[in-house]
């Protein structure tokens, strides 16, 4: 499985960082740019005193594929993105939506409010695709040529998404209560519930091998999570396919963390190289609703639920 690991970036690694980028201009960038273009802006490869000081005042991030990097980017204390680069081996695994989580929770953590970049015509598509909004078309000069990209810039958000750390598991005790639905809404279930087998499973002893969860925090506390196991439960559908659970807590529903989560995983898991996802859900649930919305459809309709499935690997 192909997983992505994203990591600061260390002097060590500037003449891999280097070569990629020239490798990804001339190969990806060249569909959009003249070869007089692409070789002016690529040249900045060579100047490698440049990049090293770039890489000591803004913070450097890159992905690494077992211990491959495949990919990098940078942000400056004031919220511009400078890099944004994917090894022209690596295109459309989903290395470029990791790198620019890395970046939204830096921004975060900076107390950034926006964060802008000049974006080449080539990623333009992707990051309107994350929120960014064109303002302005632009000639910005590289080293002799005048390049066309775009000033995008995209708010920066107080919610991160992240994984889970192992000292805050007990927290999905909480999100396991959380999830389970009561149609009338008077109706208090005690807490003792989770521990019944059925739905213990789902967190005991979570941090297992296949285990994966993350977590929506804003202003230093968790506020939902959403997580899989490989495991028998309402939702099974085969050994291959890890089950999906996920809650947000009261008083933060309806404002969109749960569509944020719920998108992150699925990257991550599309990066995971797993193939598909299951979930149960009450027929009466309106989050029934929400994952159709999200391209999960039924595999398996009983009395009172409905098993769904996602494909997130084309076969």
């Amino acid at each position: 499985m192909n997983n992505i690991k994203v990591r600061q970036a260390i002097k060590h690694d500037v003449e891999k960082i280097t070569q990629l980028f020239f490798d990804t201009i001339q190969n990806i960038n060249i569909r959009d740019y003249s070869q007089e273009e692409v070789d002016d802006w690529s040249s900045w490869k060579a100047d490698i005193d440049k990049w090293l000081v770039k890489m000591s005042e803004q913070h450097f991030a890159i992905a690494e594929i077992n211990n491959q990097i495949v990919g990098f980017c940078s942000l400056a204390p004031d919220g511009y993105l400078d890099f944004m680069f994917v090894h022209k081996d690596f295109q459309r695994q989903g290395i470029a939506s990791a790198l620019l989580s890395e970046i939204e929770n830096k921004a975060i953590e900076q107390k950034n409010d926006l964060i802008y970049s000049d974006v080449s015509i080539t990623a333009k598509g992707f990051f309107e695709s994350k929120g960014f909004v064109v303002e302005r078309q632009q000639l910005k000069k590289s080293k002799k040529k005048e390049l066309v990209n775009y000033r995008m810039t995209k708010p920066v958000a107080d919610l991160i998404i992240r994984e889970i750390k192992p000292i805050e598991y007990s927290f999905l005790k909480e999100m396991l209560y959380q999830a389970i639905f009561v149609t009338d809404k008077k109706v208090v279930l005690p807490r003792e519930i989770i521990e019944q087998p059925d739905l213990k499973r789902y967190i005991q002893d979570f941090g297992q091998n296949g285990d994966f969860c993350l977590v929506a925090e804003k202003k230093e506390k968790l506020i939902g999570a959403i997580w899989i196991r490989f495991i028998k439960g309402y939702g099974f559908v085969d050994n291959e396919t890890p089950e999906l659970s996920m809650a947000v807590l009261n008083g933060h529903r309806g404002i969109g963390i749960g569509k944020q989560l719920l998108t992150t995983m699925i990257d991550r898991l599309k990066n995971k190289r797993i193939k598909r996802v299951s979930l149960s859900v009450d027929r009466e649930n309106f989050a029934y609703e929400f994952y159709k919305k999200h391209e999960f459809v039924d595999y398996l309709v009983l009395e009172n639920s409905i098993i769904m499935t996602k494909e997130l690997i084309e076969t």
